[in-house]
């Protein structure tokens, strides 16, 4: 597979980040919601930039290998392959 398309099982500490991901950009959307005018183009825009961002983000922290769980992989391979 190609790297670019790399799937990753996450260990404890992968999902317990997952989880504060999801968390962190939950409150900035309370957040936001408190300042800006939600039934709007532009806020229907933030909110979509948002989504993308928290996507970016968990993909970035699956690729930190402390945060991959890859049982029966040699040493130094990180990345989990389907058969």
């Amino acid at each position: 597979m190609d790297p670019l398309f790399d799937t990753y099982r996450l260990n404890e500490e992968g999902q317990h980040k997952l989880l504060q991901i999801g968390e962190l950009f939950s409150a900035t959307l309370k957040t936001l919601r408190g300042y800006c005018a939600e039934n709007t183009r532009e806020f229907a825009i933030v909110q979509t930039h948002l989504q993308d961002a928290k996507l970016h983000a968990v993909i970035a922290m699956c690729m930190k290998p402390e945060h991959q769980d890859v049982p029966g992989r040699p040493a130094g391979q990180t990345r989990y392959e389907h058969p």
